[in-house]
This record gives C-alpha cells, sequence and structure tokens, in this order.
C-alpha cells in the first residue's frame, strides 16, 4: 500500500500528520521541513516517521522513494515557497494536495496541466468556506447610489506571519460587487506578527487576552481561525436594507457546513448590517478536507486539477 507524505512539516503541517495517523492513514517514512528547520523523528499511532529537510530531495534516493512509496503528497507550506518549489514537487510525479495560500494560482495551475499531475488545489481545506467564497462570486452587486461599507475582523495563533489570506479573499469578493472596502497592499505590508493591528478594514487579533475575551475557547488559543465580515450601512434606506436581506437569504444556507465545536459557520441580518461569520478551532477541519480529497482523487479515472468546490461538488 503506498502512503501519504507532508511536504511543509510546521504547526499545520504536523497536525494534518497527526490527524491523517489517527485515522489510519498510511504515512510515508519521510516526510519534509522547511531548510535549516530541526529533523525531528516522531512515532504516531505505531507509524515512524522523520521529519528532513526539504533540500534532500533534490537528492535522487529521496525522489526515488517518493516516486515508489507515497500516493500522495499534502503540500503546506507557504505561497511564496510553493511558488518556488513547485517545479520540484512536480518533477516527483506524484499527486499533490495543496494547502497552501496567498500564491500565483493560475501559474500553479497551468505547471501541474503542463505536468500531468493530479492536483487538488483549495486555498482553505475547509470547504465550507471554499462554499462561501462561491457563493460571493453569485451575490448581486450594491444598488447604484448607496454605499455597503465592509469591515473585518479576523484571529489567529500569536506566530502567524500575515494577514488572513481568507479575510482577504472574503474581502476582495465584496470589493467587485461594490462594497466600500479599505484595505491595499501597502496596508498588508505594515503587518505585525505577534500583536493586535488594524490594516485598513482589517483587524488582525493575535493576542492571546484579546482572542479570550472575544469568545475562543482557551484550549484552541494556539489552534484557531476566526473570521467576521461586517456589512454595514449608512443610509437608512429601504432599498439597502432590502438588498441586505436579498444577501442574508443567499448566503444563510452557508450555516449547513456548521460542524459544532469544530466549524460554526453563522448568518445574521441586523437593523443597519449583515454579519456573516466562519470559525474554526483547532486543525481537525484540514485533516478531513485533505481525506475528502483523496478520496475525491482516488474516484476520479482522468488527471486533472481540481478545486475544493470540485471535491465537494458544488458547482
Amino acid at each position: 500500500m503506498k502512503k501519504v507524505a507532508v511536504y511543509g512539516v510546521g504547526n499545520l503541517g504536523m497536525e494534518i500528520l497527526k490527524g491523517l495517523s489517527k485515522r489510519g492513514v498510511k504515512l510515508n517514512k519521510f516526510s519534509y521541513n522547511k531548510p535549516g528547520a530541526k529533523e525531528k523523528k516522531l512515532n504516531l499511532n505505531g507509524q515512524d516517521v522523520r521529519i528532513v529537510n526539504s533540500y534532500y530531495l533534490k537528492e535522487q534516493a529521496h525522489k526515488e522513494d517518493i516516486k515508489k512509496h507515497v500516493s500522495y503528497i499534502v503540500v503546506t507550506v507557504t505561497g511564496k515557497v510553493l511558488e518556488k518549489d513547485i517545479d520540484l514537487l512536480l518533477s516527483l510525479k506524484t499527486p499533490l494536495i495543496i494547502l497552501s495560500t496567498q500564491y500565483d494560482v493560475e501559474m500553479i495551475r497551468n505547471k501541474a496541466i503542463n505536468a500531468g499531475i493530479s492536483v487538488v488545489m483549495s486555498e482553505n481545506m475547509a470547504f465550507g468556506i471554499v462554499d462561501f467564497w462561491n457563493k460571493l462570486d453569485k451575490i448581486p452587486k450594491v444598488p447604484d447610489n448607496f454605499r455597503v461599507i465592509l469591515q473585518v475582523i479576523e484571529s489567529h495563533p500569536y506566530y502567524k506571519e500575515d494577514i488572513s489570506g481568507s479575510a482577504i479573499i472574503g474581502a476582495n469578493k465584496f470589493k467587485l460587487k461594490g462594497v466600500e472596502v479599505n484595505f491595499s497592499e501597502e496596508q498588508r505590508k505594515r503587518y505585525k506578527p505577534d500583536i493586535d493591528g488594524d490594516y485598513g478594514c482589517i483587524r488582525s487579533e493575535r493576542d492571546e487576552i484579546t482572542q479570550e475575551m472575544s469568545g475562543v475557547p482557551v484550549e484552541y488559543i494556539d489552534s484557531h481561525a476566526y473570521h467576521s465580515f461586517f456589512l454595514n450601512i449608512l443610509e437608512d434606506e429601504s432599498d439597502v436594507k432590502t438588498y441586505l436581506k436579498k444577501l442574508y437569504f443567499l448566503l444563510k444556507p452557508l450555516e449547513v457546513h456548521t460542524i459544532p465545536g469544530i466549524l460554526e459557520f453563522e448568518v445574521n441580518l441586523f437593523e443597519n448590517s449583515l454579519d456573516i461569520t466562519h470559525n474554526i478551532n483547532g486543525r481537525d477541519i484540514y485533516t478531513e478536507g485533505v481525506l475528502k480529497s483523496i478520496d475525491f482523487l482516488e474516484s476520479q479515472e482522468d488527471v486533472g486539477v481540481f478545486t475544493g468546490l470540485d471535491v465537494i461538488g458544488v458547482k
């Protein structure tokens, strides 16, 4: 039986390895971390896994190990590292499940197509959030002459190195629909880890006390992804309120993705605002996304490049 390897065993990659092992998935004897990271030897539910530096994949022995023994490589590196390493990963001729965020999607997709490798590339393995983005693509535009203003609060552990990619994707999709979004690349560059910060309309919470006060359970302070999008209106006009009500009925079905204790989806309509929240506790949801991706690829007769929407069958 072939096995699964992880490329990018940082915090998320380690949780994916642990989650897969708990579910009885066979793990390759090697997984890979960034160059310079400390090597580790793990025993996960009776499986021995050695975490080595990714530069080992330039050696023929490791390339042959992947080709012979690995069915899927789960990629959890940052978007910038993915762009740099994609040629190496595709040269292994092994299907990829990419969890990376904030990368050149078209470039990666085109390279994967040309390489003839099956790939699931989803900027979020919590597929309910992918469905949220899909629905945002289909909502109507803001009526002419009315203002709808976006505010976002996102909370992640202190060590997160950037503003939430999910927050930025959501904000950009609302902007395309005529919502006023105060966020720029310059504001993004001002990001500082480990402290709370306001970057245009996006507030990034990283302080543990703030997070606790905001409702993050103590046991998930080091492993959570909370997002709230607030669509606010200034004019007390029936047409704008009707617009918000229309969005409410289009987005309310997203609550079906709620998994108690793991993923909370809420859509609430108020007098002058529409609030959308998706909160994730822990990283089990990402392991479930990887498993769904594996099952999906197993069911495909042809090689292809697929999205999270393909995996869950949403058009």
